[in-house]
């Protein structure tokens, strides 16, 4: 259950969960249950501040930056349980939707497509816009930035997607132009335009990347090919709102879905997905999965049924699942 006690560091939880109310909770699973602690960021709890992006700062994995709907970031210090600071990024506005630590610089997402630089002078702040080439499609709204995903074995590139804001990969040597950009599936047979919103993305090891789109279909691209993706797979009636590597299968992913789904998905054929392997019991929206390529038959997922769960990939099984009270917006994972 959940400790009375905030703020009270330990530097054995194994997951930290940030909430819709702004709480960020460490989570230590045993063999008899799990251990939860609550951290109150702020005095205030609302809305505004609720966690919309979670990354480690340092190796040791000791500090972890959150990201806030108000579009600001905030250091939390997890040996001492404490917030260190809160900033909030000179350009762009909207939630923070991915914080990522590249070449030695802290890059921060925001929803309005703005890619910045943490602590930067204001003039050198941008890093790059994420817009839409231009469209003759009047019903199409203003481009949103849903996430940003660097490429495991090159640090200096970044994949960026969101609403009517298809795949895009960029060098952050040159951002005037992506060096990437993905390129709509034809019409469907009334000659209508396919909408495209891509919620999360994912790249594999042998350099794909995996869409999942609102728009209830599952995508692999291959960048050195073609611009169209290789594979397209509708899932249910339910959209796709969270994508991560299964390391344990080659080119396979998990997605997690807006009707409360974690599934396996193998994308090894070209034509075809074999039918999915469906952890049961989740009665939410699925926020986040996430995975780590040190412990490649798990995964752990995060729901709005304010469960935290456990899956295991080899015994298809849910090994812990542990309500937290609050609604678990995103994930961070110990790699040890």
């Amino acid at each position: 259950m959940d400790e009375e006690l905030e703020n009270k560091p330990n530097s054995t939880n194994h997951v930290y969960i940030g909430t819709d109310t702004g709480y960020l909770k460490g989570i230590q699973f045993t063999s008899i249950g799990a251990k939860i602690q609550n951290f109150k960021l702020y005095r205030k709890l609302d809305q505004n501040n609720a966690v919309t992006a979670l990354a480690w700062r340092d190796e040791a994995e000791n500090e972890i930056y959150v990201g806030h709907r108000d579009s600001t970031v905030s250091l939390f210090d997890t040996r001492f349980g404490k917030s260190i600071f809160r900033h909030r990024p000179k350009r762009g506005s909207g939630k923070v939707v991915s914080i990522i630590n590249t070449k030695g610089n802290v890059l921060v997402g925001l929803e309005s497509g703005h890619i910045c630089s943490l602590l930067k002078c204001p003039r050198k702040e941008l890093i790059a816009i994420d817009t839409l080439h231009r469209v003759k499609a009047s019903f199409r709204d203003k481009p949103k930035l849903s996430v940003v995903k660097t490429h495991p074995d090159h640090s200096a590139r970044l994949a960026t997607g969101g609403c009517e804001n298809d795949l895009k990969i960029w060098d952050l040597e040159n951002t005037k132009k992506p060096i990437f950009s993905a390129k709509n599936v034809p019409h469907d047979p009334l000659n209508l335009r396919q909408p495209v919103w891509v919620s999360d993305l994912t790249f594999l090891e042998d350099g794909t990347v995996v869409v999942a789109s609102r728009h209830k279909y599952v995508r692999l691209y291959d960048p050195r090919v073609r611009r169209r993706p290789m594979l397209t797979y509708k899932y249910e009636d339910s959209p796709l709102t969270t994508v991560t590597p299964a390391y344990s299968h080659e080119r396979q992913v998990v997605l997690g879905t807006a009707h409360g789904r974690v599934a396996l998905f193998d994308l090894r054929t070209k034509h075809q997905v074999r039918a999915p392997v469906v952890f049961k019991g989740i009665s939410g929206a699925v926020k986040q999965v996430a995975s780590l390529a040190s412990a490649p038959s798990l995964v752990y997922s995060v729901a709005l049924d304010r469960y935290v769960r456990l899956h295991c990939l080899t015994t298809r099984h849910t090994l812990h699942q542990e309500y937290v009270k609050s609604r678990p917006m995103k994930i961070l994972v110990r790699s040890s």
